[in-house]
Order: C-alpha cells, then sequence, then structure tokens
C-alpha cells in the first residue's frame, strides 16, 4: 500500500499542480477579462461622448437649416409681395397716363380754341373785355364800358 500511497500522494502533487495552473489560468482570464471590461467602458464613455457631439452638431446643422428654411419662405413670400406691388404700380402708372394723356388732349384743345378764337377776333378786328370773353366790334367802346362797369364792377 506504500505504492498506492505514493500513487494518491503524486496524484494529489499532480492535481494540486493542475489545480493551481488552473487558478493561474483562470486568473489570467479573469485579469484579461476585467482589462478588456475596462477598455470597452473607456470605449464606450469615448463612443458616447463622440455620439452626443456629433448629436449637437447635427442639431447645430439642424437649427441653421431651419432658420434658412424660414428665411427662404420669407424672401419668398416678400418677393411675392414685390411682384404684386409692382403689378398694382404698373396698372396705376397705365391708369394714370390714360388720365395724363387725356388731360393734355383736353388742354391741347382748349389751347386750340383759344387760338383760333384770337385768330378770330384779330381778323374781325374785334376788341375782347378784359375780364370775360366777351367781344365788342371796334367800334363798340361804349357798350364795353359798359358792360364792364354793369357786368363786373357794379355791386348789385
Amino acid at each position: 500500500s506504500k505504492q498506492w500511497y505514493q500513487r494518491r500522494v503524486r496524484g494529489e502533487g499532480q492535481l494540486k499542480k493542475e489545480l493551481n495552473e488552473f487558478k493561474l489560468g483562470a486568473g489570467l482570464i479573469e485579469k484579461n477579462f476585467k482589462e478588456a471590461i475596462a477598455d470597452h467602458r473607456s470605449k464606450i464613455v469615448k463612443l458616447s461622448a463622440e455620439v452626443e457631439q456629433k448629436n449637437e452638431q447635427l442639431a447645430d446643422k439642424g437649427e441653421v437649416i431651419d432658420s434658412l428654411r424660414v428665411e427662404c419662405q420669407e424672401r419668398r413670400e416678400n418677393e411675392r409681395y414685390q411682384r404684386v406691388t409692382i403689378d398694382q404700380l404698373r396698372k396705376r402708372m397705365a391708369e394714370e397716363s390714360q388720365s395724363y394723356n387725356q388731360i393734355v388732349g383736353d388742354l391741347r384743345a382748349q389751347i386750340d380754341n383759344i387760338n383760333r378764337r384770337e385768330e378770330e377776333i384779330a381778323d374781325h378786328q374785334l376788341i375782347r373785355c378784359p375780364i370775360c370773353p366777351a367781344v365788342f366790334d371796334q367800334g363798340m367802346e361804349n357798350e364795353m364800358t359798359e358792360h364792364v362797369n354793369v357786368k363786373h364792377l357794379s355791386t348789385d
């Protein structure tokens, strides 16, 4: 039984050796696992910070895009308003131009009538009342004076 005892002691020694090797291996695995977890945690923290930063940049870009959209919309509305205003002004200018041309035409006709009347007065050697359009033959100065007194100077 000495052999059995030696085998047992050798077996126990071998078992202790294998157990120690297993414990060392398990310790190494645990150490490597903890280091890997810590490394992954730091990577997760770093990536989370990067994602947060990119989200903030996207939010900033979104705000810029939104403000540009609003600005573009305002410009479109202003351009629409300006086009309508310009069209209204063009229409009003056309109407005013037509009215102006009518007035100019009427004034030219009146001037032509006055010129024609002056020519007739000169041709017929008539004299005109200095106050109103009444005309008298050249020999009727007394009637014209009476006309001025009665029509223009009387206080009745």
